[in-house]
């Protein structure tokens, strides 16, 4: 007779590993932003770009280290579209974006305070839904767009009003906007045309 359990063992696994994936993303992205302005405005490390690189270093040593530890395999075809010349056309500008959202968003706090950053990075939904129309990877139905356009709204309204105001921050903040909007576009296309695996 057949088991009439809801859920497998794997995929109450994975229903399981969800949430605790995104309780550890949310806890540690909000204490990396925090230390991150902290070394750079109360401790007085002012590279916003190294700064950047540990965490991109960390990341490519865990993600190296699971792989030749055989926690996760990668498939031939993903290796065919990472390497050579596949891989300056695919992977290397998703890299760029990278390093550059993590370098300019850093390189804001040299100029704002914690508050004001964050409120500025409520902005990149209308950059990266932009970015997603351009690329034709998304058609956005009218109620997101809206929505988007909402807090997009919402976002400069909060900046504007604020006392704290500098032009080359603004110009950081943007900039770092811009390339992560470029980065979400580029890795979905990685993910859906490629069939990248999230490894």
């Amino acid at each position: 007779m057949e088991s009439l359990a809801i859920f497998s063992d794997s995929s109450l696994e994975r229903v399981l590993l969800i949430p605790v994936s995104i309780l550890i993303y949310m806890s540690s992205s909000s204490w990396v932003i925090v230390a991150n302005q902290q070394l750079i405005k109360e401790v007085g490390f002012p590279f916003p770009v190294l700064l950047s690189a540990f965490g991109a270093f960390s990341s490519a040593t865990v993600a190296h280290l699971s792989v030749y530890a055989d926690v996760v395999s990668i498939r031939k075809e993903t290796l065919e579209y990472a390497t050579g010349k596949n891989w300056r056309q695919n992977v290397l500008p998703v890299a760029l974006c990278q390093a550059a959202t993590l370098a300019l968003g850093n390189a804001s706090y040299l100029y704002f305070g914690l508050g004001m950053v964050q409120m500025l990075k409520a902005g990149t939904p209308i950059f990266v839904l932009l970015t997603l129309v351009m690329l034709r990877l998304e058609r956005p139905s009218l109620i997101t767009a809206f929505f988007v356009s909402l807090i997009t709204l919402g976002t400069l309204v909060t900046a504007g009003t604020t006392p704290q105001w500098d032009a080359t921050g603004l110009c950081f903040s943007v900039g770092a906007m811009v390339t992560e909007a470029l980065r979400v576009g580029l890795t979905q296309f990685l993910l859906k045309s490629c069939k990248f695996s999230v490894t």
